[in-house]
């Protein structure tokens, strides 16, 4: 989270990865997610990424499948 955090600060836009990360509870979890958010920190899900950088749907389902 504190990378995430200083590089918002610094002034970059930052899109931390939610589901590809975790913490020793679930409460912790959360509650650095609410912190990154108020921050401006953009969250997203692995899902979402691996459209996007797939750029079409077929080709981000065959990769979700894990091919």
């Amino acid at each position: 989270m504190a990378p995430a955090l200083h590089a918002r600060r610094d002034g970059y836009q930052v899109v931390f990865v939610a589901d590809a990360c975790g913490s020793a509870t679930a409460i912790g979890h959360d509650i650095s997610l609410r912190r990154m958010e108020q921050a401006g920190v953009t969250l997203t899900t692995t899902a979402s990424v691996s459209a996007e950088l797939a750029g079409d749907y077929p080709r981000h389902s065959q990769i979700m499948r894990g091919g």
